[in-house]
């Protein structure tokens, strides 16, 4: 017999994690982080299943994913060491970069 915890833990393990596409431009000044956005950037940021977002943005070897950060301190620090190049960050750790959820689309 299965127990509901077990059937709740089950379907954690199976839950997507849902992420965005972020980075800080090459010639910002400032550490400002940058997302896709719907309409021209105008509307709400754009949410993807991680590992299975638009490949247009993706410049990393063919093959091989953007690194994923699921801790909005590290993703932070590797973007300032990296500027220009994408990250997949969790839709937990946008929130912590002050993103709303009525700000994501699809969440």
């Amino acid at each position: 017999m299965t127990t509901t915890t077990a059937i709740k833990k089950a379907a954690k393990k199976t839950k997507t994690e849902l992420v965005i596409i972020t980075w800080i431009g090459e010639h910002d000044i400032a550490d400002g982080v940058n997302t896709l956005a719907y309409n021209n950037g105008e509307g709400l940021v754009r949410v993807y299943e991680r590992d299975r977002y638009d490949g247009r943005c993706d410049d990393t070897v063919p093959g091989s994913t953007l690194p994923f950060f699921d801790d909005a301190r590290e993703a932070l620090a590797w973007m300032a060491t990296h500027r220009g190049k994408s990250i997949q960050l969790s839709v937990r750790a946008a929130k912590m970069f002050g993103w709303q959820k009525h700000e994501l689309a699809d969440v």
